[in-house]
Parts: structure tokens; sequence; C-alpha cells
């Protein structure tokens, strides 16, 4: 019996030590469960800083990359004053030009009253008048339709006249028809009001920011912890993995970091617009061509495509570049120089 009752109490001795080594036991993983939690936390606040430093370092080189584009918008903006000073000139020259047709006329009218016995003078004159006329209008606008309209009424003329002298003439401004009839129609007022449709839009274009890639953003997996209580460390590793989140973004997008960068850029772009504008009243096909390229490109790498504003700004570009083809300001000086020895 004595040894019966001393068993049991060894018995329930052994049961009463073991119950705290379990919570020792489950109280020891915990801890070692929360170090490696904390380590895991630290390692990924100093990844996160590093990259910090990275993006930091990458922001000083887009300001040193923004202080060379202001250089090169303030190079573009003299460039282009002196595009726009030698357009002045051809104003100018053009007013000139609009004043001694007023005084050809004066003459002419004068020409008209002492010559009225002169058929062939006359004609001359009318000729002359007309070819002038069209000159102007391929010098102002380039409308070619309009020119050649002129220049078959011309024909008529000359033909219902029935001199034989002016056959020579006639044969010249055939000439100017087929030579104008083989370039391209090009409407230039067209043309410059689409390039301001575009200008005026370029202010409200949407730029692309930088993307938030979050199919890469970083993720915890719980251990598998088999042995022990799942359902309170996996509560346990969501709270701690909750508060970590890493986002990573890719270097390639475009970072736009102010709102002066932003206004230069937009400058830039309106420049160019204005530089191709120029070129077409100047007839340089070459530079039109060019500007216009270079400015699609900066809109399909900057702008966001998917609004409406920069699709349909990119296709009104691209519908020039192709259409406009060589740009040419054609003349019929020669025939009028012809006409006025004639007399």
């Amino acid at each position: 019996m004595k040894n019966t009752e001393k068993d049991k109490q060894i018995k329930e001795q052994e049961r009463a030590n073991r119950i705290p080594r379990v919570i020792v036991f489950s109280i020891t993983i915990l801890f070692f469960l929360s170090l490696a939690g904390l380590a895991l936390s630290i390692y990924q606040w100093v990844e996160l800083r590093n990259k910090l430093i990275v993006t930091n370092d990458e922001n000083m080189m887009l300001k040193v990359t923004n202080s060379k584009f202001k250089e090169e918008v303030t190079i573009l903006i003299r460039k282009n004053t002196e595009l726009v000073e030698n357009l002045n000139l051809r104003f100018s020259g053009m007013s000139v030009d609009i004043a001694e047709l007023k005084n050809q006329r004066l003459a002419l009218d004068s020409l008209y009253k002492k010559l009225n016995d002169s058929k062939l003078a006359w004609t001359l004159g009318e000729v002359e008048h007309a070819l002038v006329i069209t000159e102007q209008q391929l010098a102002f606008s380039g409308d070619i339709s309009s020119a050649l309209t002129t220049l078959s009424k011309i024909t008529n003329v000359i033909d219902a006249s029935g001199i034989l002298e002016l056959a020579n003439i006639k044969n010249l401004i055939e000439d100017d028809i087929k030579r104008l009839t083989k370039l391209n129609t090009i409407d230039v007022l067209a043309i410059s009001k689409k390039l301001d449709r575009v200008i005026n839009e370029i202010k409200i274009l949407p730029l692309e920011i930088m993307k938030i890639d979050q199919s890469k953003n970083s993720s915890f997996s719980a251990p598998n912890l088999s042995d022990i209580n799942v359902s309170f460390v996996a509560s346990i590793w969501e709270k701690i993995t909750g508060m970590i989140r890493v986002d990573k973004y890719s270097s390639g997008d475009l970072l736009i970091l102010d709102k002066e960068q932003d206004f230069l850029f937009r400058e830039n772009l309106k420049i160019r617009l204005l530089s191709a504008r120029l070129a077409l009243m100047l007839g340089k096909g070459d530079m039109f061509i060019n500007e216009l390229k270079v400015v699609k490109d900066l809109i399909g790498k900057a702008f966001d495509l998917t609004s409406q504003p920069a699709i349909a700004a990119e296709k009104l570009l691209i519908s020039l570049i192709e259409k406009s083809g060589n740009i040419q300001i054609p003349s019929i000086q020669n025939t009028i120089d012809v006409v006025r020895q004639s007399y």
C-alpha cells in the first residue's frame, strides 16, 4: 500500500513538472519566431533604405539632365528667334510686292488708256496682271489649285484674242501648268491651322507617370509549422508581415520631377511645332518633316497614348508627315518676265 501511494505521488509530481515544460517550450519557440520576424523586418528596412538612396541618386541625375534640357531649350529659342526674323523679312518683302502690285495696277490702267488702239498691248497687260496675281497666290498660300484655274483662263484669253505673237507666251503658260500639276498640292493655310490645333492641345496632353508594378510587390509566405499551434502562429506571422510592404517600379518609366520641367518640356514641343510651321511657310520641306518627326517621337515617349487627345495629336502628326512630301514654293516669275519683255 505504501509503495502504491508513493507511485501515485511520483506520477502526479511528474505530471505537474511536464506542464511547465510544455509552456516553456512554447514560449521559447515563440521567442525565436519573434526574433526571426524582427530580423526579417530589419533586413527589409535596410533593403528599402538602400533603394531610397538609389532613387535619390537618380533624382539628382534627373536634375542635372533638367539643367541641360534648359540650356538646349534656350539654344533652340535663339535659333527660332532667328528663323522668326527671317520670316519677318519675308513678310516685309511680300508687303513690298503687294505695294508694287498696286503700283503696277495703276500703271496698267494708265497704259490701257493710252493704248486702247493696240490689241496686243491690251492683251499682254491682261495676261501680265493675271500672272502677277497667280504668282502672289502661290507665294502667300501655295494654292496650286487656284493657280491652275487662273492659268487655264489665261490660255483661253490668248486663244480668244487670236494674236499669233502670243503663241510663245501660251506655250510657257502650258509648261507652267504641267509643272504645277506634277507638284503635290499642299494647302499651307490648312496645315498651319492643324499645327495650331496641336500646339493648343499640347498643354492638356497627360504625361506618363511612375507606375507601381503591383505584380512585383514583395510578399512573404508563412513557414511550415506543423508541429505547433498553426492558427496561433499564423495570426502572429500575418501581423508581422502586414507591417512591411515594399513596392518595386521599373527605372525605365519617365519621371517628371516638378511643374518647371513639365512646363519646359511642353514649351519645347510648342517651339518645335512653330519651327515646323515657319519651315512650311519658307518652303523648307526637310526641316518641316524633321521637326514633325521629333515632336511625334516625343509625344509617343512622354505622353499617355491611351488618352484620346494624345492619340488624336499623334495621328494628326503622322498624317501631316505622310501627306506633306517634298514641300516646294512654285513660281511663274520667268513667264512674267517674258510677258513684260514682249511689250
